[in-house]
């Protein structure tokens, strides 16, 4: 026989407490929702000892209100907000004592029913942009973001697709007398590489995080010449990762990439705690019909191989090499849940700044991209960064891609020299 729960209707008051802190469109984290079920505790008749419970275990109270559809998560670092409309919903949760939450059974509480939820933060959205820069500029790859639902299989949909060119092809940059055609004779490399990469926000080295990220990426990236975890952590710390983590992920033949922002530097530093084996082909077999957007896509990505802007080390000036890079950035950012409405830059980077915090670190984010991508163009990073990026470009090539994001060019250069 199933135990029944330890506070009956704990979970029926957590919702009222939810209802009632989260009015209004408001994105809290789960330190500041317990808070608000202390403050809230005598009103709802919510004691000592089931507060304590609900500190405890606050991860399963909110799970069974987001299976209720009560709240909904913007991630580890979005918080949690309403789901919006509550007035509307039919039945949709069963409360720990077996009595059905409704809209009609929660308590009146103001801004509670009905309106549409603002203000929804998407950081790992967020994360493309820089991610853009930091992938291209190490592996000198043309890095292309998918859209959120490019195929409906759950754990089928990597977040990015990358090509670079293979090592074999770049042994000229250790003398420009080699030939790579020679070596091929010994060699099956193939001459770009495909990588799937899973992208991760806010992991904090969290064992458990890693481990169900380490399974997605493989589950998303099997079938390419390389899988990758790529993960930024909310907190940097020069902590290793755990063994049984980097044991997991080369058994699964998954590369782990750390990507931290240097606050002193201002720059984008990339960490390879374990480099992805190399498959010399691509595993397509594994792939089912469902997946056949993955395909689409990478199709498109390998089409561009032949082009003369395959990536942006490929166009000439480093003025145009940093412009591209940028352009790529925002390109991939606005196909992102969260980016992908008409509004400007700023206005779709305005949810994510609703704190000082989140205000800096975005900030010094956006900063460290456009610095870590003029690097890797080779601009004298003293210069003035904002107007070689933002003023219109002399080269047709650019100008192709650009005109399609010019006003967010302009944009990205404004808030780049605010912060300056």
């Amino acid at each position: 026989m199933a135990r029944g729960p330890k506070y009956p209707g704990l979970q029926q008051k957590f919702e009222y407490v939810l209802l009632e802190v989260l009015a209004g469109g408001k994105s809290l984290k789960a330190r500041e929702l317990i808070e608000g079920a202390a403050t809230l505790a005598a009103k709802f008749g919510i004691g000592p000892e089931e507060l304590e419970d609900l500190g405890q275990n606050f991860a399963n109270y909110a799970a069974r209100a987001k299976d209720g559809g009560i709240i909904a998560s913007s991630g580890p670092w979005g918080g949690y907000q309403l789901v919006s409309p509550i007035a509307t919903q039919a039945p949709t949760k069963q409360g720990t004592n077996g009595t059905a939450v409704t809209a009609a059974s929660l308590p009146s509480i103001t801004g509670a029913g009905g309106g549409t939820s603002t203000g929804r933060q998407h950081w790992e959205s967020f994360l493309h942009l820089p991610l853009t820069v930091a992938l291209s500029a190490h592996f000198s790859s043309r890095v292309v973001s998918l859209e959120n639902a490019t195929d409906t299989v759950r754990w089928g949909n990597p977040d990015i697709l990358m090509l670079r060119p293979s090592p074999l092809s770049r042994v000229q940059e250790f003398d420009p007398t080699l030939e790579p055609e020679a070596f091929r004779v010994v060699d099956v490399s193939p001459e770009c590489i495909l990588a799937s990469i899973e992208v991760k926000g806010g992991l904090d080295r969290d064992r458990a995080k890693l481990f169900t990220a380490v399974a997605e990426a493989a589950a998303n990236s099997r079938w390419a010449n390389e899988a990758w975890l790529v993960f930024i952590d909310w907190d940097p710390t020069e902590q290793g990762l755990d063994e049984d983590v980097v044991s997991l992920a080369r058994s699964v033949e998954v590369g782990l990439l750390e990507v931290r922002l240097s606050g002193d530097a201002h720059i984008l530093r990339t960490l390879v705690h374990h480099a992805a084996p190399t498959r010399a082909t691509l595993r397509i077999g594994e792939l089912t019909r469902e997946r056949v957007g993955i395909l689409q896509e990478a199709q498109g990505l390998l089409k561009l191989w032949s082009q003369d802007e395959t990536t942006f080390l490929d166009v000439d000036r480093a003025e145009q090499k940093a412009r591209l890079l940028v352009q790529h950035a925002l390109g991939n950012l606005r196909r992102q849940k969260g980016f992908t409405g008409a509004g400007t830059l700023s206005e779709l980077l305005s949810p994510l700044q609703t704190t000082e915090d989140d205000r800096a670190y975005v900030d010094s984010m956006l900063k460290a991209a456009l610095r870590t991508g003029a690097i890797a163009a080779g601009i004298d990073v003293e210069a003035d960064l904002v107007s070689v990026l933002a003023e219109a470009a002399d080269n047709a090539l650019i100008k192709r891609t650009a005109d399609a994001y010019r006003a967010d060019l302009a944009a990205f250069g404004k808030v780049v020299l605010k912060i300056a």
